[in-house]
């Protein structure tokens, strides 16, 4: 069908998925790569929640989708969605190792955006227990200057929680000792959150 002059590759279904977002959701290269390829295509084209293709491609975890998107260009790296996540927020809260690697390449990437709850993307990854993610942002943090690592290990919410907090109020084991032992960059794990508690006091409260 994407042969023929007469199909209209940005028409949306009921609940507002264009061709390209079911193709991304979906990760088939193939369509994706064909779509690309019609000049009428509108590649931005956001769902009314405000989630584009790299959005939706990123939560799935298809890395070969977001690579061939992003050669292709027109779609705004720093998008966000109603609740300003970014495409690196979405990699990260779902656990999607390869994504968030190549996102983190990406020139002009934020990797300090927070969303409405003042988390940022790492601090998702932390809080959903993703130790394979904090891993690899740790390891692309290692090549930053020393400011902007801590900046980002040790970001806290508007409730003064940091990523080590997330990890230790949630129970995630293996996030909890890939931070705390950590050589690559400093993390802070008895920083106090706004009520006066360090991680250990918290997941003990939370009975972890």
């Amino acid at each position: 069908m994407l042969d023929h002059s007469g199909t209209d590759v940005n028409t949306a279904t009921g609940f507002g998925y264009s061709p390209l977002l079911t193709a991304c959701q979906i990760g088939n290269l193939e369509i994706v790569s064909a779509l690309l390829a019609r000049k009428e295509l509108n590649v931005a084209y956001r769902l009314p929640s405000g989630l584009n293709c790299l959005h939706i491609a990123a939560f799935h975890g298809h890395a070969d989708v977001l690579r061939l998107i992003l050669a292709h260009g027109g779609v705004d790296i720093a998008a966000t969605d109603a609740r300003r996540n970014t495409a690196l927020h979405a990699a990260c809260a779902r656990g999607k190792v390869e994504a968030t690697k190549l996102l983190l390449t990406v020139p002009g990437i934020n990797i300090l955006a927070t969303n409405i709850l003042h988390r940022t993307a790492f601090g998702g990854a932390c809080g959903h227990g993703h130790a394979k993610v904090v891993e690899a942002v740790l390891d692309y943090l290692a090549t930053q200057p020393v400011q902007l690592a801590s900046a980002i290990v040790n970001a806290a919410t508007r409730l003064g929680c940091t990523p080590f907090h997330s990890a230790c109020v949630h129970g995630h084991l293996g996030v909890v000792r890939v931070l705390s032992n950590s050589k690559k960059v400093a993390v802070d794990i008895n920083r106090l959150d706004a009520d006066g508690w360090e991680p250990l006091h918290s997941a003990v409260r939370k009975n972890r």
